[in-house]
C-alpha cells in the first residue's frame, strides 16, 4: 500500500512505475489519479475532500478521515521546504495537515528532495528528520549541502 502524495516530483514518480507493479495506491493529487489510471496493475484510490485548485489535490477532514482507516507501507511525500534543524514543512495549514497524517500511518515515509528546497523552510511542519526514513535526492545536490542531513538515522540517495 503506497500513498502518494502531490507535486510535480511525485507526478513522475507515478510516470515512472513500472507497468508490472502490482499495487494498492492512495493518492490525493488529481494529476496523479490521472497518470495512474492508465497504469495496468495499480488499484488506484482517490482521496477526496476539498480541492486546492492551485496544487490541484484535495484536502481537509474527509481526507484525514480516510487515512484514518489506512496502514501504509510506504508514503512518498512531495516536499516544499527541507531543513536540518526544522524537518519537511509547507506553506499552506490543510495540506500540512494531509501530509502529517500521511506520514503518522506510514510503516516508511521517504522524502523527495530537489536541490532548490535543501535548507528551505515554509509555516508549518510536517514531520521532523526523525521520522523521515529516506531522503531521495536529484543528481545536481551538492554533497556539501546534505551533510548536516547525514547526522540522521536517513537513507539519502
Amino acid at each position: 500500500v503506497i500513498l502518494l502524495d502531490n507535486g510535480s516530483t511525485n507526478m513522475e514518480v507515478a510516470r515512472m512505475m513500472s507497468p508490472d507493479l502490482k499495487a494498492t495506491v492512495f493518492t490525493n493529487s488529481l494529476q496523479i489519479a490521472q497518470i495512474l489510471c492508465e497504469h495496468p496493475s495499480i488499484q488506484l484510490f482517490f482521496l477526496g475532500g476539498k480541492v486546492f485548485k492551485d496544487a490541484q489535490n484535495t484536502y481537509g477532514a474527509e481526507v484525514i478521515e480516510m487515512l484514518q482507516k489506512i496502514r501504509a507501507d510506504i508514503c512518498i511525500l512531495g516536499v516544499c521546504g527541507i531543513h536540518h534543524n526544522i524537518g519537511v514543512t509547507i506553506q499552506d495549514w490543510g495540506e500540512n495537515q494531509v501530509k502529517r497524517k500521511m506520514v503518522d500511518i506510514s510503516q516508511k515515509v521517504v522524502a523527495l528532495v530537489t536541490a532548490s528546497k535543501v535548507n528551505t523552510a515554509e509555516s508549518y511542519v510536517v514531520c521532523t528528520l526523525d521520522e523521515l526514513d529516506v531522503i531521495l535526492t536529484d543528481d545536481c545536490i551538492d554533497e556539501a549541502l546534505l551533510k548536516d542531513y547525514q547526522k540522521h538515522d536517513i537513507v539519502i540517495q
